[in-house]
Protein backbone atom coordinates (compact mmCIF):
# COMPACT_ATOMS: atom_id res chain seq x y z
CA UNK A 1 0.00 0.00 0.00
CA UNK A 2 1.05 3.49 -0.71
CA UNK A 3 1.30 5.65 2.17
CA UNK A 4 -0.68 9.31 2.02
CA UNK A 5 2.07 11.32 3.36
CA UNK A 6 4.57 10.48 1.25
CA UNK A 7 7.21 13.37 -0.50
CA UNK A 8 8.05 11.05 -2.98
CA UNK A 9 5.57 11.36 -6.24
CA UNK A 10 4.94 7.08 -6.71
CA UNK A 11 3.47 6.08 -9.63
CA UNK A 12 -0.07 5.19 -8.82
CA UNK A 13 -1.01 1.44 -10.25
CA UNK A 14 -2.60 1.20 -13.58
CA UNK A 15 -6.28 -0.64 -12.97
CA UNK A 16 -7.81 -2.63 -15.86
CA UNK A 17 -7.46 -0.36 -18.42
CA UNK A 18 -7.17 3.09 -15.97
CA UNK A 19 -4.65 5.65 -17.01
CA UNK A 20 -2.29 6.81 -14.23
CA UNK A 21 -4.10 10.09 -14.20
CA UNK A 22 -7.52 8.93 -13.48
CA UNK A 23 -9.07 7.67 -9.70
CA UNK A 24 -9.37 4.26 -8.76
CA UNK A 25 -12.50 4.20 -8.61
CA UNK A 26 -13.62 5.71 -12.06
CA UNK A 27 -14.07 2.47 -13.69
CA UNK A 28 -14.30 2.98 -17.85
CA UNK A 29 -17.99 2.42 -18.67
CA UNK A 30 -16.22 -0.12 -21.21
CA UNK A 31 -14.77 -2.44 -18.60
CA UNK A 32 -18.10 -2.08 -16.59
CA UNK A 33 -20.18 -3.44 -19.64
CA UNK A 34 -17.57 -5.96 -20.24
CA UNK A 35 -18.22 -7.39 -16.92
CA UNK A 36 -22.43 -7.19 -16.82
CA UNK A 37 -21.88 -9.47 -19.89
CA UNK A 38 -19.69 -11.73 -18.40
CA UNK A 39 -21.97 -12.19 -15.68
CA UNK A 40 -24.93 -12.60 -18.06
CA UNK A 41 -23.17 -14.71 -19.87
CA UNK A 42 -22.26 -17.07 -17.16
CA UNK A 43 -25.13 -16.99 -15.53
CA UNK A 44 -26.99 -18.70 -18.84
CA UNK A 45 -24.42 -21.22 -18.99
CA UNK A 46 -25.08 -21.87 -15.00
CA UNK A 47 -29.18 -21.95 -15.94
CA UNK A 48 -28.39 -23.96 -18.80
CA UNK A 49 -26.62 -26.66 -17.07
CA UNK A 50 -29.54 -27.02 -14.04
CA UNK A 51 -31.97 -27.24 -16.72
CA UNK A 52 -30.40 -29.78 -18.68
CA UNK A 53 -30.79 -32.45 -16.40
CA UNK A 54 -34.78 -31.85 -14.87
CA UNK A 55 -35.67 -34.34 -17.35
CA UNK A 56 -33.78 -37.01 -15.93
CA UNK A 57 -34.44 -38.49 -12.83
CA UNK A 58 -31.41 -38.46 -10.15
CA UNK A 59 -32.21 -41.79 -9.72
CA UNK A 60 -33.80 -44.30 -12.00
CA UNK A 61 -34.59 -46.91 -9.25
CA UNK A 62 -36.48 -44.02 -7.06
CA UNK A 63 -38.30 -42.86 -10.10
CA UNK A 64 -40.31 -46.21 -10.40
CA UNK A 65 -42.54 -47.51 -7.31
CA UNK A 66 -41.97 -50.04 -6.04
CA UNK A 67 -43.98 -53.35 -7.18
CA UNK A 68 -46.30 -55.26 -4.06
CA UNK A 69 -45.44 -58.49 -3.39
CA UNK A 70 -46.53 -61.29 -5.14
CA UNK A 71 -49.19 -63.77 -2.65
CA UNK A 72 -50.27 -67.13 -3.06
CA UNK A 73 -53.75 -64.88 -2.14
CA UNK A 74 -53.73 -63.68 -5.60
CA UNK A 75 -54.40 -67.06 -7.21
CA UNK A 76 -57.63 -67.51 -5.26
CA UNK A 77 -60.59 -67.01 -7.44
CA UNK A 78 -62.39 -68.16 -10.63
CA UNK A 79 -60.24 -68.38 -13.81
CA UNK A 80 -62.05 -69.10 -17.46
CA UNK A 81 -59.91 -70.63 -20.06
CA UNK A 82 -59.63 -67.56 -22.99
CA UNK A 83 -60.45 -70.27 -25.70
CA UNK A 84 -63.39 -72.12 -24.44
CA UNK A 85 -66.02 -72.65 -21.56
CA UNK A 86 -63.23 -74.41 -19.17
CA UNK A 87 -63.24 -72.94 -15.74
CA UNK A 88 -60.52 -73.30 -12.75
CA UNK A 89 -62.03 -71.95 -8.87
CA UNK A 90 -58.54 -71.86 -7.15
CA UNK A 91 -60.79 -71.33 -3.68
CA UNK A 92 -57.66 -71.21 -1.56
CA UNK A 93 -53.74 -71.65 -0.95
CA UNK A 94 -52.22 -72.40 2.02
CA UNK A 95 -48.47 -71.10 3.12
CA UNK A 96 -46.58 -73.74 2.21
CA UNK A 97 -48.47 -73.90 -1.35
CA UNK A 98 -51.58 -76.24 -1.15
CA UNK A 99 -54.05 -75.36 -3.16
CA UNK A 100 -57.82 -76.43 -3.13
CA UNK A 101 -59.06 -76.21 -7.21
CA UNK A 102 -62.27 -77.13 -8.53
CA UNK A 103 -61.99 -77.51 -12.32
CA UNK A 104 -65.17 -77.56 -14.56
CA UNK A 105 -65.34 -78.38 -18.45
CA UNK A 106 -68.73 -77.10 -17.48
CA UNK A 107 -69.72 -80.54 -15.53
CA UNK A 108 -67.15 -80.71 -12.54
CA UNK A 109 -63.78 -82.55 -13.14
CA UNK A 110 -61.95 -84.50 -10.51
CA UNK A 111 -58.85 -82.15 -9.33
CA UNK A 112 -56.01 -85.34 -7.90
CA UNK A 113 -53.53 -82.93 -7.43
CA UNK A 114 -53.37 -78.90 -6.74
CA UNK A 115 -50.33 -76.80 -5.92
CA UNK A 116 -48.88 -73.32 -6.00
CA UNK A 117 -44.94 -72.56 -6.23
CA UNK A 118 -43.07 -70.06 -5.99
CA UNK A 119 -39.94 -69.11 -8.30
CA UNK A 120 -38.55 -65.86 -7.54
CA UNK A 121 -41.24 -63.66 -7.72
CA UNK A 122 -43.55 -65.87 -10.22
CA UNK A 123 -46.19 -67.18 -8.80
CA UNK A 124 -47.04 -70.75 -10.48
CA UNK A 125 -49.56 -72.78 -10.24
CA UNK A 126 -49.76 -76.55 -10.96
CA UNK A 127 -53.27 -78.53 -11.11
CA UNK A 128 -53.28 -82.43 -11.99
CA UNK A 129 -56.55 -83.52 -13.30
CA UNK A 130 -57.79 -87.40 -12.55
CA UNK A 131 -61.39 -88.53 -14.05
CA UNK A 132 -62.56 -89.96 -17.37
CA UNK A 133 -61.93 -88.58 -20.30
CA UNK A 134 -58.58 -86.49 -18.39
CA UNK A 135 -57.15 -89.12 -16.94
CA UNK A 136 -53.31 -87.53 -16.09
CA UNK A 137 -54.18 -84.25 -17.56
CA UNK A 138 -52.28 -81.51 -16.18
CA UNK A 139 -51.71 -77.84 -15.92
CA UNK A 140 -48.84 -75.81 -15.84
CA UNK A 141 -49.32 -72.11 -15.09
CA UNK A 142 -47.69 -68.68 -14.01
CA UNK A 143 -49.57 -66.12 -12.89
CA UNK A 144 -48.73 -62.54 -15.04
CA UNK A 145 -49.70 -59.51 -11.93
CA UNK A 146 -49.44 -57.06 -14.62
CA UNK A 147 -52.10 -58.66 -17.00
CA UNK A 148 -53.92 -60.81 -13.87
CA UNK A 149 -53.71 -63.83 -15.85
CA UNK A 150 -52.80 -67.20 -15.79
CA UNK A 151 -50.98 -68.50 -18.51
CA UNK A 152 -48.89 -71.67 -19.49
CA UNK A 153 -49.29 -75.32 -20.68
CA UNK A 154 -52.49 -77.83 -20.52
CA UNK A 155 -51.20 -81.28 -21.34
CA UNK A 156 -53.67 -83.60 -22.57
CA UNK A 157 -52.58 -87.12 -21.81
CA UNK A 158 -55.24 -89.30 -23.29
CA UNK A 159 -53.67 -87.66 -26.85
CA UNK A 160 -50.53 -87.04 -26.23
CA UNK A 161 -50.20 -83.15 -26.98
CA UNK A 162 -49.52 -80.15 -25.15
CA UNK A 163 -51.26 -76.80 -25.92
CA UNK A 164 -50.29 -73.11 -24.66
CA UNK A 165 -53.29 -71.82 -22.41
CA UNK A 166 -54.74 -68.91 -20.58
CA UNK A 167 -57.02 -67.86 -18.29
CA UNK A 168 -58.54 -64.67 -16.83
CA UNK A 169 -59.95 -63.69 -13.61
CA UNK A 170 -63.55 -64.27 -13.85
CA UNK A 171 -64.29 -63.02 -10.43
Amino acid sequence: MIPASSSKDYPRPCIAGLTSGQAPNAVPSRFRRRCREAGAVSALILLVAMLSGCDRPADPAAEQPAAPPVTYQQLVGQWTRTDGTYTLDVSSVTADGAAQVGYFNPRPINVSRAEAGREEDLLKLFVELQDTGYPGCVYTLQYDPKTDRLWGMYYQAGMGQRFDVAFTRAR
